[in-house]
């Protein structure tokens, strides 16, 4: 990543608009991360601070702050600051923390040529949080995605123009999604904000499977950590909000009475009640139709990924279907699961759809 006009950015931001909304919506993803009141972005300078960028803070906050020799360099590395009120009083850091913040976890998202340093800084009242270093790892995938997110401010499309290409990684603010569920957290909202709504047809060994979202490349690695977060403990309002998109989907493609049965992918590396099984459980409530578990569990370890899955199992039906199947899946990335569990079912005489919910 090249960033080095840091004013080129802070130019871009002020100026509001969908730049200054997609950054905004990473600082409200990174302050529910960190349990937060504010977040906020900064440029230290050689003798100042300046915030320009931040969700959360009372206007009365200055947006310019005097510092002192050494306190970027407290900022250079993630940090986790228990309690910042008594941590910065020996590092004369007292200015920056006039306000009564006592919480402040920190990473830096660049540091540019001329020595101006860029960090991603969550503050609250509170010094308590729990498992610093899980929040701290997370704060940091955050100052990732705000970095690409810079860099696409930084680059002018057009020098007569001056059209910004930030234009492109806000533009998912504007697809239409469905309403997340209350209780939805901020990484299950994180994907379904970020990840393209688009239905496509796929094929692999010649059977063709649908899918209704699709990775955004710039941020993929963001969404795939977010994404195998969520898979390892799936909150419920997750399930239902991925399970009403295939739902949907499947509405439009051949109605509500097309199915006798729903089933699953078999659950692999995830192990048992992966987010696969749980979808198609969800998926089988709202059409109001049986879900049966018609393939034995995967025996498989390692990653699930398919350079290294090269070797697993092959896939085994062990209930006979009876009527047509809807197979759901929540992640293809090479089709071959999807694929393999379709030819099984369709070679029992039974017609079946396969649909995921992201494909690669």
């Amino acid at each position: 990543m090249y960033i080095e006009d840091f004013a080129k950015v802070s130019e871009a931001l002020s100026r509001g608009g969908l730049a200054y909304e997609a950054i905004s919506n990473s600082l409200l993803c990174a302050a529910g991360v960190a349990n937060t009141e504010c977040a906020f972005i900064a440029i230290w300078h050689e003798d100042h601070m300046e915030i320009i960028a931040s969700v959360g803070m009372p206007f009365s906050v200055e947006r310019k702050w005097l510092t002192t020799p050494g306190q970027q360099a407290l900022f250079s590395k993630p940090r986790f600051h228990e309690d910042a009120a008594t941590y910065t009083e020996s590092r004369s850091m007292a200015p920056l923390f006039q306000f009564p913040w006592r919480k402040v976890i920190s990473a830096p998202i660049k540091l540019n040529k001329i020595g101006h340093l860029l960090t991603l800084m969550c503050v609250d009242t509170s010094p308590s949080i729990d498992n610093h270093a899980e929040v701290l790892d997370t704060i940091v995938n955050f100052a990732g995605i705000i970095r690409s997110q810079m860099k696409l401010i930084s680059e002018i499309v057009s020098p007569l123009q001056r059209v910004h290409a930030a234009e492109e990684v806000a533009s998912y603010i504007a697809e239409p999604v469905l309403p997340l569920s209350d209780h939805s957290d901020v990484v299950s909202s994180f994907l379904f904000k970020t990840l393209i709504s688009k239905h496509r047809v796929l094929s692999r060994n010649e059977i063709s499977y649908h899918s209704s979202r699709q990775w955004r490349l710039p941020i993929k690695d963001h969404q795939v950590a977010a994404l195998k977060l969520l898979k390892s403990h799936p909150p419920p309002a997750f399930v239902e909000d991925v399970a009403l998109e295939i739902v949907a989907q499947v509405h439009k493609l051949v109605g509500i009475n097309a199915f006798n049965v729903v089933t699953a992918v078999p659950c692999g590396h995830s192990g048992s009640g992966c987010l696969s099984d749980l979808l198609g459980k969800m998926v089988a409530r709202k059409f109001g139709l049986p879900f049966i578990e018609m393939f034995a569990p995967l025996q498989v370890s390692g990653s699930s990924h398919p350079k290294t899955n090269s070797k697993r199992p092959h896939m085994n039906l062990v209930v006979e279907p009876k009527g047509s199947v809807l197979l759901v899946d929540d992640v293809a990335t090479s089709g071959s699961h999807i694929s393999e569990a379709c030819g099984l079912l369709r070679g029992s005489n039974v017609a079946a759809l396969p649909i995921v919910w992201i494909a690669a």
